[in-house]
């Protein structure tokens, strides 16, 4: 969040900390990820525990509700009987907190058990339509188109994953959930981070990892360089390779998972010798098959990284083959698009909203929605896949203004674009880039916004009704909940330290929250944000005449609806 808000406190403070408070910035990519981070609270004082959903060798997932928003989550409950298993859970929660892709698993707090000091909670976004080795095991091999996606995706997932220095490690089946039906498989998460680990970039990558031992990872899908001891992050490009083979004939290619010293033997011995005489990949194209080759190279500096891999002709070919969104015929499919279409003029129209919020409050907010009580959904994914089309986490400015030429029929310039995103986007070597994170983030406040001007339309007295009352909640009541755990009715500077999680003895810390509090009120000396205070930030104003950014922008959709529907019924 660029902090070019030219509105200030002022009268109590000094000039050097007015200039402070001007300067102070934090993008909502780097606010959540400095959020997720160990938290001193308990589960119990948070959640509610639900069913045992699965578990695995570090530990085992249940469902539970968040109390604050009514939302369900998932909650990985890890035993630390020592402190290299304390280490090693707080090196996976570090691990996710880094990782903003919408094929990666959103990761919320760690917390400890209430019930057992020698427990940590990672609580996480809740998936419930299975994983891809359930998939494979009741319905048998994926076709070819299906098996691109799937593949596309978990490229991009682990392209994410290398482009922080982050290895998997245990990239197999078992770690990818998919949504629930049968069919789309571009919504896809990779999960279970237990075993990854970091690399320093100035390091030889093959110092990375220690040697094998039944430990680490899973026999049927570790590489050779694995078996030898000395191997670096493409160890998970050769897991998708097996990934790729079982998805395409329903069995994996180096012998069965019962027997492993066989199955490493056969790894070992294997070179570049890979056997596709089974029939199932009799009707594969043979580009695919060259895919799965490459993945599978024996020699690891021969291997293809993830951005080589994406590269490949099978996966752009079937990429080209995808009929344009103009040319869609099912009723299905067309829903889908509409869809996507009003979704992608709501982030437009965020967009707008967010650059004429000048209120650093506001824009804490926002990132904080993003972060603590907005989960993933696939319509948010679907919309950040229409602005992402090379699928690395990152929406370049110019593949934005051609969605929304695409999408919304809007009529605007490159510069006119990135003025409206200058609030909310990371800029890196002079490139203009959104991350998935911030997405969320722009959206947060309009939803938020809308939320609450229902609440107020209503006339509800109680806009804040009791934690553990049941139902999903308002997000705005959510986040003044969370700001004020006590239940004061009233928000100090120190809880928004805590809720903002600012390191104590900083400026950001002691300063920055009295001025952001001096900025919400209408009273300079004020020290706090009244209940009701915070309900009228919240609702906030549409852009004065002044601020109203890029007219030609927010063109009326109707045309291009009406022309989407008649050319797909011809």
């Amino acid at each position: 969040m660029s902090a070019s808000s030219s509105t200030t406190p002022s009268s109590t403070f000094s000039p050097e900390d007015e200039e402070a408070f001007t300067n102070w910035s934090f993008s909502p990519h780097e606010f959540i990820m400095g959020h997720n981070r160990e938290a001193s609270s308990c589960f119990e004082d948070n959640y509610e525990m639900g069913a045992l959903v699965g578990e695995g060798g570090f530990g085992k997932v249940y469902s539970c509700i968040h109390k604050a928003t009514g939302q369900e989550r998932a909650v990985k409950v890890v035993h630390m009987n020592n402190s290299m298993k304390q280490k090693a859970v707080k090196r996976e929660f570090k691990l996710l907190a880094q990782l903003d892709h919408p094929n990666l698993i959103k990761t919320y707090e760690l917390l400890h058990d209430n019930n057992n000091e020698n427990n940590y909670c990672i609580v996480t976004d809740l998936y419930q339509g299975g994983d891809l080795f359930e998939r494979v095991h009741v319905h048998g091999h994926l076709q070819e188109a299906e098996v691109a996606v799937v593949m596309q995706r978990l490229l991009c997932a682990i392209h994410a994953c290398h482009q922080q220095q982050i290895a998997h490690r245990d990239v197999k089946l078992e770690n990818v959930l998919v949504p629930q039906g049968q069919g789309d498989y571009s919504n896809l998460k990779l999960i279970d981070f237990g075993l990854a680990k970091e690399w320093n970039e100035k390091n030889d990558h093959k110092q990375l990892l220690q040697p094998f031992d039944d430990s680490i990872g899973s026999p049927s899908y570790i590489s050779p360089q694995i078996i030898e001891g000395q191997y670096s992050y493409k160890c998970d490009i050769w897991a998708l390779g097996v990934i790729a083979y079982v998805l395409l004939c329903g069995e994996l290619p180096f012998g069965p998972a019962t027997d492993p010293q066989q199955t490493i033997r056969n790894i070992t011995n294997s070179g570049d010798s890979i056997s596709f005489d089974r029939p199932p990949f009799y009707d594969v194209n043979p580009s695919c098959l060259s895919f799965v080759r490459q993945l599978l190279t024996h020699r690891e500096d021969e291997r293809p990284d993830a951005i080589q891999a994406l590269q490949h002709p099978w996966l752009l070919q079937l990429q080209l083959l995808q009929p344009p969104p103009i040319m869609i015929q099912s009723k299905q499919q067309r829903n889908s698009m509409m869809t996507l279409e009003k979704d992608m003029q709501k982030v437009l129209k965020a967009l707008q909203r967010f650059r004429s919020h000048h209120c650093k409050w506001k824009q804490a907010v926002a990132a904080l929605l993003a972060a603590q009580f907005l989960s993933q959904n696939e319509r948010t994914d679907t919309v950040f896949r229409a602005l992402d089309p090379s699928g690395n986490g990152h929406v370049q400015l110019q593949d934005l203004h051609k969605a929304f030429a695409m999408y919304c029929g809007v009529n605007g310039t490159l510069e006119d674009l990135q003025e409206l995103l200058l609030p909310i986007t990371t800029c890196t070597n002079s490139t203009t880039t959104m991350r998935y994170s911030e997405l969320l983030a722009i959206c947060a406040l309009e939803q938020a916004a809308k939320q609450q001007q229902k609440n107020s339309s209503s006339k509800k007295k109680n806009l804040l009704p009791a934690v553990g009352g049941g139902g999903e909640c308002c997000c705005v009541e959510a986040v003044y909940r969370y700001l004020d755990p006590d239940h004061k009715g009233y928000i100090t500077a120190l809880d928004l330290q805590r809720g903002l999680r600012l390191e104590p003895d900083t400026w950001a810390a002691h300063t920055g929250t009295r001025m952001m509090i001096a900025q919400v009120s209408s009273n300079n000396n004020s020290q706090v944000i009244s209940q009701e205070m915070f309900q009228q930030t919240m609702l906030g104003k549409r852009a004065s005449s002044s601020m109203k950014l890029l007219p030609s922008w927010t063109k009326n959709m109707g045309k291009f609806v009406d022309d989407l529907w008649s050319t797909s019924k011809q």
